[in-house]
């Protein structure tokens, strides 16, 4: 029969699932702000094409997001890796990547846990004023592109002893 009108004719029934989930998943580059990832596309690919992958991201302790469509939803199937930047560093993230067709999206793989780098940051230009016999002023200057919630001074005084001033 004819799948459209009932008439007699040979048909051909297409079954296409949405893809199995991506593999080979692999760290590229670590950064205190960023993660590369490629991945290898999904094993059984179905019939449909692959349009595109979601990068899923989520915190250690259970908080999750999705990267945004800038960064991380890519459009091409054949784009299998990605730069995921605006990170916090030294914090430990979940990702896992899910391929998508014309069917929807597919299952995620496995989670793979990442640590971004820590902050480097260089004391430049230091200064030492002395205003009066127990007060000094100290100033200098910071390469680091993230916020300094504090600096911890260490003061030795001519016996050797010391303070921590904060």
């Amino acid at each position: 029969m004819d799948c459209m009108t009932g008439q007699k004719e040979h048909c051909t029934i297409q079954i296409i699932d949405p893809p199995s989930p991506p593999a080979n998943i692999t760290v590229t580059n670590i950064t205190e702000s960023s993660i590369g990832l490629e991945w290898s596309p999904p094993a059984f690919l179905s019939t449909a094409p692959i349009t595109g992958y979601i990068v899923n991201v989520s915190y250690v302790n259970g908080t999750s997001f999705n990267c945004p469509v800038n960064q991380c939803n890519l459009t091409t199937g054949d784009t299998n890796k990605t730069l995921i930047s605006g990170l916090k560093n030294d914090i430990q993230y979940l990702l896992s990547v899910s391929a998508i067709n014309c069917i929807g999206e597919g299952s995620y793989s496995p989670e793979i846990e990442v640590t971004t780098g820590k902050s480097s940051i260089h004391i430049s230009n230091l200064s030492f004023t002395a205003i009066s016999y127990t007060t000094a002023e100290l100033s200098w200057e910071t390469s680091a592109t993230d916020t300094i919630q504090s600096f911890f001074v260490h003061l030795y005084t001519n016996a050797l002893t010391s303070k921590f001033c904060s």
